[in-house]
Parts: structure tokens; sequence; C-alpha cells
């Protein structure tokens, strides 16, 4: 808030409603005693809590100082009408005794306390709010179990809370709510023969008021059987096993009704859940050793799940299917499922009765899944009729027009996301991840076909798709196919990575174009919202773009990145050149056969990169310039960064006219800890290519600028790391950029003392 807003709120409330919120200079004694309310956050308060309170109308008092305070016996005497009492973030030697004495208290705040004994709040007889939430004590005392009016024991937090007494907990027989997650979980399990030493989850079945529950229960046997206290439970957050519901899940599966099972064996755990089964929101399974299905969680002819909004399956490797069709179609409230590490996964759902073969499984709050190392997953549906077996994850069964996000990983059965036909149903999808899946030979199955309004036009594909990521799919062929252009227009992002068969974004056929060149994106590709381009690890790439674009494609186009395409001879052509006037960062590494970065023509022509204010030329050995032809004129009015590392061929910047006006350094690595300028970027480039030749060694071509002995060459990640040893002199560019731990592989596999006694010879 404002200071001045602040200053204002604060008269209001002192000056018409009694309230105090600051101390100006000094305490006014007479104001103080006609308050009603007192607010003091983060003021020095030592001097007001030094003495006896006497404000006889205060009903709030509330003060959050820092550090440890001391308060006398007879603070409170003078405020028996205080209903409401915060004291957080304070480190208390001891409570005041007059606290006993606020009879008419209601809520009492000592959250982040570090007091040792609270036997004395037992004595507060009408307190209906007890918030002791991340206080350190290490007990709840017997006395606690005097306040029968208590309504809510907030405990959350208390880490270092280890004993309960027995029946405290029993005797609170007003309580409505109980926070104690992240805290006490030492629950006893009744037995007759032998006396308890602490709290046991039977004595919340004597709670009859009981409706919001937060508590982490380790071992299922502390459960009573034919417990009735779960099926009171209107909100809670319960976790059973030896994991609790972790910070991520907690916040991303958030609902008023939570519960988490990780148990080895669940029997009689059915029976003991089984009243939550309806009312749950949010269900998180993890590690079920012997549960095989989710089924086996449902209570016999109760439409249970009904109200499941968030489900998430992890590493339970019994399972083969997930649901059956009759718990599936009562899913309609379903917005997250995320299932992962289960390894006998082949289907989601299992077709276990009759259904018409027109019938369409509807999640329609569905907006996000998650498929995540299903080694077996093939399809979500599985048929009896073994001839409709596929490996696409949607076919026409399954329908779920508000998906948002889709992230498949490692599912390596999988050859297809969508099929042509129901692709047109995910209108409302933003992200979609496909990555490690062994099989993937294609996004989308089939020949996408126009419709009567999109006969002479493009075809509109995931009209609200921002992110597409495709990583680490070695037999991906094509993204699409069709005779129609293809239009993502709202695709902002597009990353892939390590897709060594892809070639091609589209194909008319569903086949990969089998005469050169091979383009990534033509005319049938249209990207107008695309912003950022991170293309890594494509062996197959040839050519980026073709010559003829789209008319509004990568208009918008900010930031390109290239790393380790080793058949791409040019990043840019003629055709593009007009369309990168938002082109801020172009990065471009490892690419081994890269000649130039724009394609040179024979017209005379003034090109512009108005925004680029950073560029990367790293580790490209044939990199000659960056672009032959010297009949353009090149302006870089924004570009300050400039990186060009390990480009040994490199001679010149452009033979054409260049203008780089805040341009002062070029940078030979990327931390910038060696920088070369000489007036202007074409005598810099020049200068460094002389460098190279005069003062370090070639790598490439077979022989020695100075004294020293040539190793082998050595492929790794579809480049060549081409390593010398220089002696007498400093190391060579590529072993100046090779880590620390190739060094070592390097020494391990070669002979280093022949090396050396070679150079000898070689110098002698």
């Amino acid at each position: 808030m404002h200071d001045v807003v602040r200053d204002v709120a604060q008269s209001i409330a002192s000056r018409d409603l009694h309230w105090l919120t600051s101390f100006k200079e000094r305490i006014d004694e007479e104001k103080m005693k006609e308050s009603q309310l007192i607010s003091l956050q983060n003021t020095e308060v030592s001097e007001l809590l030094s003495r006896e309170l006497d404000c006889p109308k205060l009903n709030y008092f509330s003060i959050a100082p820092e550090g440890s305070l001391k308060i006398p016996n007879n603070f409170f005497t003078g405020t028996q009408r205080l209903k409401v009492l915060e004291f957080n973030n304070t480190t208390f030697r001891s409570l005041p005794s007059s606290i006993r004495f606020l009879k008419s208290l209601c809520t009492l705040s000592l959250r982040n306390y570090r007091l040792k004994d609270i036997g004395i709040l037992g004595e507060l007889e009408n307190l209906e709010i007890l918030d002791l939430r991340r206080s350190r004590m290490k007990m709840l005392p017997n006395e606690i179990g005097r306040l029968t009016k208590l309504k809510l024991l907030d405990l959350s937090d208390c880490s270092r809370l280890r004993v309960i007494s027995p029946n405290v907990l029993s005797k609170l027989s007003g309580l409505e709510e109980l926070y104690i997650y992240g805290s006490f979980d030492k629950w006893e399990v009744e037995r007759i023969e032998n006396p308890r030493s602490n709290s046991s989850l039977a004595e919340l079945q004597h709670l009859f008021h009981l409706m919001t529950l937060e508590v982490h229960i380790p071992d299922v046997e502390a459960i009573p059987k034919g417990n009735l206290f779960f099926g009171r439970m209107e909100r809670y957050k319960i976790s059973i096993g030896d994991k609790k519901w972790g910070s991520y899940d907690d916040r991303k599966m958030r609902t008023s009704r939570m519960l988490k099972l990780r148990v080895n064996k669940s029997i009689h755990l059915v029976d003991k859940i089984k009243h939550l089964s309806e009312k749950t929101q949010s269900l998180c399974l993890e590690r079920m050793g012997d549960v095989e299905e989710l089924q086996m969680l449902e209570r016999p002819n109760v439409q249970s799940f009904q109200q499941l909004r968030f489900i998430k399956v992890s590493n339970c490797n019994m399972i083969k299917t997930l649901f059956s069709i009759s718990i599936a179609k009562r899913l309609c409230q379903l917005e997250i499922l995320e299932v992962s590490n289960c390894k006998n996964i082949t289907k989601l759902l299992e077709e276990n009765e009759e259904i018409g073969e027109s019938d369409i499984l509807e999640f329609n709050k569905l907006r996000i899944l998650k498929l995540i190392q299903l080694e077996r997953l093939s399809d979500l549906w599985y048929s009896k009729d073994t001839s409709q077996s596929s490996v696409r994850l949607f076919d026409k069964k399954i329908s779920c027009p508000a998906l948002e996000e889709l992230k498949v990983n490692k599912c390596p059965k999988l050859k297809y996301v969508f099929t042509s036909s129901m692709v047109k149903f995910f209108v409302h999808l933003k992200k979609l991840q496909v990555s490690d899946c062994d099989e993937m030979d294609g996004v989308i199955e089939g020949t996408l076909a126009a419709t009567e309004g999109e006969i002479s036009s493009s075809i509109r594909l995931f009209p609200k798709l921002y992110s597409l990521e495709l990583k680490q799919l070695s037999k991906l062929r094509k993204i699409c196919c069709g005779i129609n252009p293809m239009e993502f227009p709202s695709l902002r992002h597009l990353k892939i990575l390590g897709c060594h068969a892809l070639n091609t974004f589209t194909s008319d056929d569903g086949k990969s174009r089998v005469m050169p060149p091979h383009y990534l994106f033509d005319e049938k590709v249209i990207l107008p919202a695309l912003e950022k381009l991170d293309i890594r690890g494509m062996d197959n790439l040839e050519r980026l773009w073709a010559d003829q674009l789209a008319q509004h494609s990568f208009s918008k186009l900010t930031f390109i990145f290239l790393n380790g395409c080793p058949k791409l001879l040019n990043v840019l052509t003629w055709s593009m050149l007009t369309r990168l006037v938002q082109l801020k960062h172009m990065v471009i590494h490892n690419c081994e056969n890269i000649k130039e970065i724009i394609q040179g023509g024979d017209d005379d022509d003034e090109i512009s990169f108005p925004k680029l204010n950073r560029l990367e030329l790293v580790s490209l050995p044939e990199l000659e310039s960056f672009c032959s032809s010297d009949k353009y004129t090149f302006g870089f009015p924004s570009l300050k960064f400039l990186v060009v590392e390990d480009c040994p061929k490199m001679k010149m910047f452009s033979q054409g006219q260049l203008n780089t006006p805040m341009l002062h350094k070029v940078r030979l690595n990327k931390r910038g800890s060696e920088k070369r300028w000489k007036g202007n970027l074409n005598s810099t480039i020049q200068m460094l290519f002389t460098e190279k030749k005069t003062s370090r060694c070639e790598c490439c071509p077979s022989y020695l600028s100075q004294t020293g002995f040539k190793f082998d060459c050595w492929r790794r990640r579809n480049q060549f790391l081409k390593v010398c040893f220089v002696f007498g002199s400093s190391r060579c560019t590529v072993m100046n950029a090779t880590t620390t731990s190739e060094l070592q592989a390097m020494k391990m596999a070669m002979d280093v003392t022949n090396a050396f006694e070679g150079s000898k010879m070689v110098s002698q």
C-alpha cells in the first residue's frame, strides 16, 4: 500500500472506528482506553508490552513484532472484554499468567511461537478458534482437552509435535475443523491389551461435528475398522501411506477434498476409505502394490468418483488398465489426469461391458493430460475386437473438447497422437509436448482433408495452440500431411530436438518427399504468430525455408536457435529476409556444413535487421562469411553482442557493405573472456582469421602452424571434436572449448607419454 493511502486509512480508522494502528511518537493513554481494535504490525512495541494494557473496551488485539519478548504477568488484567488475540512470529519466554482472565476470548492465534508449555490455555473456556500453525511445541498437553467449545484447532506444520496426550482430541466435542497436516502423525493403533501413550484416529469418531480434516496417516492399520468420521467429512486433505502430499501437487491439485494413497498392501483399505470415494475431488495414487485397477477403490452400488477433478497415478506397476468404462462415464468433472511410471499399463480405458458402436466417451472438462514413461501404452481405448487395436493416442471413441495441455513422454509403442478425423475437435489445445517416443512416426495420422469452407484456402489446426515441443523422436518423419496448406494460427513457440529422421513439417501423402531438396517449411506451412524457433539435432535437415512461403508466415519471429544440423548449408533465404523485422536473437551452433548464414543472390539489395541485438556463430567449421554475395548492403542498427567462436574458415563477415553502429567488439566465446576489435566488423573478422593461421594450430587441415603433435579426430553428437595439443604455446581454439570431462576421457584413451615423445621428435 502506498504510504499516503495507508496514512489516510489509519487516520479514518482511528477517528471514526476507535481503531489504533500505529504510534507516531509516544503512546496516547486516553486513545488507548477508548480503542476497540489495536493492530500493530512491524512496529516497535516494547514500550507498550512493558506494563499492564489498560484498554477496557478492547475487542481485538494483534501484534507481530520480531524477536524475543517478555510480557509482564499482569499485561491482560485490563482487557477482559478481549475477543480476538493474535501474537504471531513472536518468541515468548512464557505466556503471561493474566491470559487466564480473558474469559470472553473466542480466537487466539500464536503462529510461529516457541513456547514449550501451553497448558494455561486450557483455562480459556470460551475459546472457539486456536491457531498454533508452525509452532515449535513437542507435545499437546491434557489441558487442551478442557476447551469443549473449540470449533477450530490448527496444528499445521508443527514439525516437532510428537505427542498428543490420549483422549485430548476426543474431549473437544464441539470441534468442526482440525488441521494437523505436516505435523503430528504418530497415530497409535487401538489395542485393548495395551494402554495408549499417544492419540489415535479412533478418537475422531467421537467428534460428531467434525467436517474438516487435514491429516497424514503413515500406517493404514491406524484407521479404525468401520470408521464413520470419514463419511462426515465435507472438506479434507488426507494422505495414507509413507508419503505426504508434495508442495507441487498440493498447489496444482488444490481442492477442498484431497486424498493421497501410497500403500503396498491394500487389504482392508477399500472398506476404510469407501466413504471418501463419493466426495473426493483430488486423488493421488502412488506405489499401490496390489491394486490392479482403480475399480478396486469403488464402493459397490454407489456412484463413486463423480466429483473427481484431478487424478494422478504413478509407480503403480500392477495396473494394466486405469478405468473401466463404467467408472470413466462418471468422471464428468475431471480436469487433470496424470499417469506416470506404470510399466504394465497398456490402455487407460478397458471395455468390459457392451457399448454402442456410435457411442463416444466424453471428458468435457479435461484440461490437462500427461502420460509419462508408460512402456506398454498403445492407446487410450481397449477393444475386445483385436482388429481395432491401434498405436494412436486418440480415436473416434474418445472426446476431450476442453483439452488445453497434452504431454506424452517415453511411451515407446505410440506411433501417432491424433487421427486426422479427430484433430478438428481439439480447438482449445494450447500446449503440446511429445518426447522420447521411439516409434512415433507422425503427430497426426492420415491425410488431412479440407472442409467445404476450406477447399480453396488453408486448413486451420489447433487454433489456440501456442507451444509445440517435439523432442527425441528418432523415427518422426512429419508432423502432418495433406494437400491444402496447414495453418497454426496461434503457435508462438516451436521446439524440435533430436528428431533425426525429420526433414519436412508436412507432406502431401503421409510420406517424406524423396526428391531433394527437403524444406522444413514451405508455402504449405503457415505460422503467422511464431516468435521462437528452436531446432537441435536434426541430422536430415537440409533446408529450413523454401523460396516461396505463405504471405504472413514468420513475420513475428524474434528468436532463432539452431544446433547440431550437419546437413544444413545455410540458414536464411532471400524470401525470409524481409520477414525478420522483429528478430532479436539468432544463435547458430555446431552445424558442420554451413558455409554462409544468408544464401547469396545476384540482385542489389539493402538488407536490415532492425532489432537484432545478439548473434552467435559457434563451432561452424565450414563457415566462410555471413553472406558471400557482394550485392547486399547489410544494416544491423541494434547489434551489440556478437560471438564468433571456432569458425576457422571465416575470413570476413560480408562481401557487401556493413553498418553496425552499436557494435564495438567481437567476443571469441560466449563468456566474453576474450574480445577483439579493429575499427569495423570486417576488419576484426579478418584479424581473427590471421591470428588463427599464424598463432594457433589448424585442426582440420593436416598441418601444424607451430611445433606440436596431431591427435585423431573424435566424433561426438553429430559434430567433429578436433583435438590438438600445442606445445610451447597456448591450446588451440577447439581445446579451449573442450570440457574438463572430455579432456579426461581423451587422456585415458590415448597414450599421452607417446604423444609428448612424438612432439619432441618433430621439434628435433
